[in-house]
């Protein structure tokens, strides 16, 4: 993931939670690490 990281880092974003990778058809963790990794970022958004 540096490519990511160096990538947020030079556009000044912070790291709101940690890397979700998925491929193929998901199954049940991955779609949880999803659902949560968006409610975190959405809970961001509101402070």
């Amino acid at each position: 993931m540096n490519a990511v990281d160096r990538i947020t880092a030079g556009l000044g974003w912070e790291k709101a939670a940690e890397y979700v990778i998925a491929s193929n058809k998901p199954d049940k963790a991955v779609l949880e690490a999803c659902w949560e990794l968006g409610a975190t970022v959405a809970a961001g958004l509101s402070t």
